[in-house]
């Protein structure tokens, strides 16, 4: 289907599969050594329990898809995390790369990926709201209702799925532990690297 997309759009367009080679640069200069951070064991656990929180929320997410109700019918998906918020995981993947510049404890850093992730999210989430308003007409109501990154609580009594295929599927989502375990393990890793001594 052919959409139309206004300039920031189409930056989102170009940009949507290559965030992570534009921020690979700046994850790979983090991991060189440093001054220790003051307490460094708590920094490592707290940003480990961090991350592990935000691959949560990546995993509930990814557990829940737009899917086609019959010949023609397109149904947006509003349940599960996109009750609460539009982009959850958007939120869970920029969380999981803030834990980690935390971890690197530079403010230089810190500040570059918020502002970087920032401005290339951006267009990103222009893109993906406009291909969204023109496949599902539901879309303007629901994203009236809901906040873009900031979880609407009170909608909380709207995640439970109420037809078939609203609910979350796990074959989706069966690799993430996988991840999980790898973004763990490299964590520890920089916590030695930047001279944290945690192996």
């Amino acid at each position: 289907m052919d959409r139309e997309h206004g300039a920031l759009g189409r930056l989102g367009q170009a940009l949507v599969r290559k965030r992570g080679i534009v921020l690979a640069p700046l994850f790979l200069a983090s991991t060189l050594p440093r001054r220790a951070a003051p307490h460094p064991l708590e920094l490592w656990g707290a940003c480990s329990a961090v991350l592990v929180l935000a691959w949560l929320l990546r995993m509930w997410a990814m557990g829940y898809r737009n899917w086609v109700r019959g010949p023609g019918e397109r149904h947006l998906m509003t349940r599960g995390p996109y009750a609460l918020l539009r982009h959850p995981r958007y939120l869970a993947n920029f969380t999981a790369g803030l834990a980690w510049f935390v971890l690197v404890w530079n403010p230089f850093f810190l500040v570059g990926y918020v502002v970087l992730y920032g401005a290339l999210l951006a267009p990103v989430i222009v893109r993906e709201e406009e291909k969204l308003a023109q496949d599902y007409p539901g879309f303007a109501e629901w994203r009236a209702n809901v906040p873009a990154f900031f979880p609407a609580l009170w909608r909380l009594g709207e995640v439970r799925a109420r037809e078939p295929g609203e609910g979350f599927v796990l074959r989706t989502v069966w690799i993430e532990p996988f991840k999980l375990l790898g973004a763990l393990a490299a964590f520890a890793l920089l916590a030695k690297v930047l001279g944290n001594g945690l192996l």
